[in-house]
């Protein structure tokens, strides 16, 4: 026959249990809403739209003689892209720090699916990249006027670490064409 009472480290094992239940059912409690309006991206002068049908045209060209044929498509679908990227228009995006989550526009987010964030500061605004903890998952980007900045970085930094950020392939390609 087993004995009627818990061993002290099984006690301990429950008390932990129960605070981590808890914790799951705290309310997600609102810390800090703002709105930000995005920035009106730089008019681009006709040569620039020269020079990207002028580059399209040399792959199309390069594609036919070459006949790799499912490049023709993306010769044709990527300029059209970045121009309607281009003359895109100002929306404004509502965000939200809360216990438990971020949320952009409404799109609920869990702290859990990051490992970490990263701060750049560019113009007027303060961007917060938060760095997915699996390998494909999806960054999330925080805008924040300076007025909001440090409240953000405040609560970002209370459940995040901080890191460096970390460029990628084609960031100074990206930066050159200045989107």
């Amino acid at each position: 026959m087993q004995p009627d009472t818990q061993a002290p480290e099984e006690e301990q094992v429950d008390e932990q249990l129960a605070e981590d239940s808890t914790a799951e059912n705290q309310p997600d409690e609102v810390l800090l809403q703002w709105q930000v309006q995005d920035t009106a991206p730089e008019h681009k002068s006709t040569l620039w739209y020269v020079v990207l049908g002028l580059i399209a045209a040399i792959i199309i060209v390069i594609a036919i003689f070459t006949q790799t044929w499912f490049v023709i498509p993306l010769g044709i679908l990527v300029p059209w892209a970045l121009s309607l990227y281009t003359n895109r228009g100002i929306g404004d995006h509502n965000y939200e720090l809360a216990t438990f989550h971020a949320s952009v526009d409404g799109k609920i987010h869990a702290y859990t699916n990051f490992k970490s964030f990263f701060v750049v500061t560019t113009g007027k605004l303060t961007t917060f990249e938060l760095v997915p903890a699996k390998r494909f998952g999806q960054l999330v980007t925080l805008h924040a006027n300076d007025a909001e900045a440090e409240d953000v970085s405040d609560i970002l930094t209370s459940v995040l670490p901080e890191t460096e950020p970390q460029g990628y392939v084609g960031e100074s390609f990206f930066n050159r064409l200045k989107f």
